[in-house]
């Protein structure tokens, strides 16, 4: 599994990824703005330390971001907490709330067309 990436340094020359996710031009995505305000990795791509291969884990359908962007606070985290595959709340919805507040994480933008679609 790691031979390309062997070949890869020992060659210099850059891989070849597969894609995996891949969002419509339409849409614009920006990994810094969920890491930033404490969407884990895992909330998204899954987990990623129990895969062999990356595969999709989630459709990532607009129906799909929506559920998170409508209520953040069921899967909002501690930002030391975003590239943690272990990590679960005590009690998320308190935690949720807090943080979403704490992040000011602007609940009633996020299901404004114009945050994702450009």
């Amino acid at each position: 599994m790691l031979e390309p990436v062997r070949k890869s340094f020992v060659t210099d020359t850059p891989l070849k990824w597969t894609r995996v996710n891949q969002t419509p031009d339409f849409v614009f995505f920006d990994h810094s703005v969920h890491v930033n305000h404490g969407i884990g990795c895992v909330t998204c791509h899954g987990e990623l330390d129990q895969m062999p291969l990356t595969w999709k884990s989630h459709t990532l359908y607009m129906r799909w971001c929506l559920n998170c962007h409508r209520a953040p606070e069921k899967y909002i985290r501690p930002r030391e907490e975003v590239f943690s595959f272990d990590w679960k709340a005590t009690n998320q919805m308190a935690l949720g709330r807090k943080l979403v507040a704490e992040y000011d994480v602007h609940t009633e933008q996020l299901t404004d067309c114009s945050m994702c679609h450009r």
